[in-house]
């Protein structure tokens, strides 16, 4: 799996700025219909790096909709995150947290809150399968967030991050949804 998540993160790498804001775009027309349609009233995001979806531009529709927003806050090497509530671009400062990924300053919140609290997680990845399967960077940092969760989990990646099966291993959580420029794939029933 080393050989495929290095070849995807390559091809990531090399998206224009154009292509990255326009798949990002047409990723997003898509996940806000179906959160409301879902009557999703709070959720899990992600600040995009290295040419991930960039799902920030929909904090406002999500606001607007009156959906709790949360964010993934790194707590510790062996907690490793947790969520803290992010109020949108104009609200909740961002700070620089693990990786030189952009967190909220707010205070985190309680794992096992956040686990029965948050109804939908916006989850990125490097490929994914139809079947829910899902890889990461290889850390196990949104697996160990995610397990036990109830909430929907929606994975967010370009065309050629999906594939028909991704294998998951006993420590994996399945995504629920996948959405691509292309598609709104729901991958359990």
């Amino acid at each position: 799996m080393l050989g495929l998540r290095n070849q995807i993160k390559a091809r990531r790498l090399g998206l224009s700025i154009d292509t990255v804001a326009s798949e990002s775009h047409r990723v997003l027309s898509q996940l806000l219909p179906l959160v409301v349609r879902l009557g999703i009233q709070s959720i899990a995001i992600y600040f995009p790096i290295q040419n991930e979806i960039n799902v920030v531009s929909c904090y406002p529709d999500l606001e607007l909709n009156e959906i709790a927003i949360f964010a993934p806050k790194f707590i510790s090497d062996t907690v490793g995150y947790s969520v803290a509530p992010w109020a949108g671009p104009y609200g909740t400062i961002t700070v620089q947290g693990r990786f030189d990924v952009a967190e909220p300053s707010a205070s985190p919140i309680d794992i096992m809150d956040a686990k029965s609290a948050i109804e939908a997680w916006v989850v990125p990845g490097l490929v994914f399968g139809k079947n829910g399967g899902r890889l990461g960077f290889g850390n196990g940092y949104f697996d160990r967030l995610l397990a036990q969760s109830m909430g929907i989990k929606i994975g967010i990646g370009y065309n050629f991050q999906l594939f028909d099966h991704i294998a998951l291993k006993p420590n994996d959580v399945p995504m629920d949804y996948v959405i691509t420029p292309s598609t709104t794939h729901r991958c359990r029933q």
